[in-house]
Order: C-alpha cells, then sequence, then structure tokens
C-alpha cells in the first residue's frame, strides 16, 4: 500500500509451507474480510500458494531469514543475520520496517528497537 501511494503499484504473491496450510487458509480468509491491523491486504495477486519447502526456493530463503533472525536474538548469533539486514523492508535508508521486536525490555538497544 505504501508503494501505491507514491505511484508504484507492486502487487505480491503469498507462497506459504504446505505444513499448516489449513490455519493460514483461516487467517488469509480472516484478513480478506476484515483486514489486518496495517489495512487491507488489497495487492495480493492471487490466492496463495501452498507448497513444500522444497518444492521453492522462495519458501527457503523465507527459511533462512527466520532461522537467521531467530539465532541472533535467541543465541545472540549475528553470523546470518548480518548477511540480511540490508534486506528488510525500510521507509528511508536506516529505519526498515520489516523487522519488530516485541519487547517488554524498553532499554533494548537491538537493531529493530533502536530503529522505533
Amino acid at each position: 500500500m505504501r508503494f501505491a501511494k507514491h505511484g508504484k503499484p507492486e502487487k505480491g504473491l503469498l507462497i506459504i509451507d504446505r505444513a499448516h496450510e489449513d490455519h493460514y487458509r483461516r487467517l488469509i480468509t480472516e484478513f480478506q474480510k476484515s483486514g489486518t491491523k496495517y489495512g487491507y491486504l488489497g495487492n495480493i495477486v492471487d490466492i496463495p500458494y501452498f507448497a513444500g519447502c522444497q518444492a521453492t526456493r522462495m519458501l527457503q530463503i523465507a527459511d533462512h531469514c527466520a532461522y537467521a533472525t531467530f539465532r541472533r536474538y535467541e543465541n545472540n548469533d549475528f553470523t546470518y543475520f548480518n548477511m540480511i539486514i540490508g534486506s528488510f523492508d525500510k521507509r528511508s535508508s536506516n529505519k526498515p520496517d520489516g523487522l519488530k521486536h516485541l519487547t517488554t525490555d524498553r532499554n533494548c538497544t537491538c537493531e529493530a528497537c533502536h530503529w522505533r
């Protein structure tokens, strides 16, 4: 939606791991009816595509990003996280929107909290 407001009507495609297909179908149906806390999901091109992790590289990339982020926050291991940190969605050059840290620690200095 942010891009569309600036004359860039890009569309997205949802590729979701088949392992939890029923759960995600229910979520997407709810999002289509009432939107999300971030607004209406109107820029999705088609119905969600469900695939096994081995069937598409996009899911393998998503798994890598999730693993890298998990390792950073759970084990303070930056090995893989440093490879992806520059690729998170961002509105400006230094404040990514695509990384959120949900914590009650108001003194947290991680990248996501620092950018808030």
